[in-house]
């Protein structure tokens, strides 16, 4: 309604107004009645009228309530990995307010999103007889695929749920297998392994595909780190309709827990077919024609950048606006936190890029952040008095501040969270 805005709930002080209103109304066409000696059907029909006009702003307004409880049950079966029950909530909640773009939009990622599971189970499903050898593998995961891109998919999300890193071998700086073959039996390997086991696949079902090796921004990198002549890393290029684009299926399986030295899976589709230009950012091949960009960085131009954070693409900044916050040599305090939280679907419409902020100096903070039920700003070292963006419409959130020497916190609450608020933006402030 209202062009698919948030419209405000009405409050029981609203709806005894409402009522005090028309009741007066009501009184002044019956005195006019008196008045005028008109006809009464004419007061029936203006009293029916008004009757209805508020029986139906109480309906639209009972509509879109239920609309968005329905959304934030879909947020939260979504962020519990439920897509199928979150689709189911999210279309009863467009048949309520159908007229509201955040929710159609919603439930077609949902759709979009639902489908490709299915698509991965498949792959997800494959039987230990079919796992037996290389070409036996890449028979079975790629039956249902209709062209290479499909094919890619189903080889990317067996490895990355069926491979795991090999930590032990990482800390001791040990020997693990890395052949195609050998990770396919053992199920544990590095980067080096998941790149071959990665190119084996592609190359036994024809899959136009290269093995990069290179340096990468991973585990234990901070920035200013130089690297030295050995590659530390190995990741694929896949070419599909004629554009060549990125996969890592080690950093796409999981990470590494430093404190517990452990491999944690978590699929990370940013990993998965990443334009070069994006990838260039944390992953350099030896080779440069292997970026596969126009303009190829040095090695020197690699490690003088700043760590860019993956997060940093998925609430929506454009590589163009960090290579060129990059090329002015602007961020060398780095980048400003993201917290990666799925559940708040956070895109960011205008903020600083870089991590550090003036104090006193007015910032405009601009985001979408429709997961979340109340977004608050947090500009203090004691975390007290929180601002409350301005809601403008469905989602989106706006302040304009101007932060305290400490941190300017973004965070939002959550539904199903209780009262906590989650911090989704971090920045410092001097």
């Amino acid at each position: 309604m209202f062009g698919g805005d948030r419209i405000r709930p009405l409050t029981y002080e609203d709806k005894i107004h409402t009522i005090f209103f028309t009741t007066f109304i009501l009184k002044f066409l019956i005195s006019m009645e008196v008045a005028m000696s008109s006809k009464k059907p004419l007061l029936v029909t203006l009293a029916v009228t008004a009757l209805c006009a508020i029986g139906s702003l109480c309906i639209a307004n009972q509509s879109t309530s239920r609309a968005e409880q329905l959304y934030w049950e879909a947020v939260e079966l979504h962020g519990k990995g439920k897509l199928a029950e979150a689709l189911a909530k999210m279309k009863s909640a467009v048949n309520f307010a159908s007229t509201n773009k955040s929710f159609r939009d919603y439930r077609k990622e949902l759709e979009a999103a639902v489908a490709v599971s299915t698509f991965d189970c498949h792959a997800l499903t494959a039987p230990p007889e079919a796992e037996k050898s290389v070409d036996e593998l890449a028979k079975y995961l790629t039956k249902p695929a209709k062209n290479d891109r499909e094919k890619v998919r189903l080889i990317f999300r067996w490895i990355t749920d069926r491979i795991s890193y090999d930590t032990k071998s990482f800390f001791s700086d040990t020997p693990t297998e890395t052949g195609a073959e050998g990770v396919l039996r053992t199920r544990i390997s590095v980067c080096e392994g998941y790149a071959n086991l990665f190119d084996a696949l592609c190359t036994a079902v024809g899959v136009y595909e290269v093995k990069i090796s290179g340096y990468a921004k991973g585990f234990g990198y901070r920035s200013g780190d130089k690297f030295g002549e050995d590659t530390d890393h190995s990741w694929n290029a896949v070419k599909l309709d004629g554009q060549w684009l990125m996969i890592d299926a080690t950093w796409g399986a999981g990470y590494t827990d430093g404190e517990t030295k452990t491999f944690e899976k978590k699929l990370k589709e940013f990993y998965y077919l990443t334009p070069p230009e994006i990838l260039l950012f944390s992953h350099l091949p030896k080779d440069p024609q292997y970026q596969f960009v126009k303009t190829p960085i040095t090695k020197e131009q690699f490690e003088q950048w700043p760590e860019v954070n993956y997060t940093l693409f998925t609430v929506g900044f454009k590589q163009e606006a960090i290579r060129a916050v990059l090329d002015k040599q602007m961020a060398n305090s780095g980048f400003l936190e993201v917290i990666d939280r799925p559940a708040v679907r956070t895109k960011v419409l205008e903020a600083p890029l870089t991590s550090t902020l003036h104090a006193d100096k007015k910032v405009v903070i601009r985001i979408e952040a429709p997961g979340a039920i109340i977004v608050k700003a947090i500009s203090n070292k004691d975390y007290k008095d929180p601002i409350e963006m301005e809601l403008k419409k469905f989602g989106v959130y706006e302040a304009t501040l101007m932060p305290k020497k400490g941190e300017l916190l973004i965070s939002g609450k959550l539904p199903g969270k209780g009262e906590n608020f989650w911090t989704i933006l971090r920045y410092k402030v001097e």
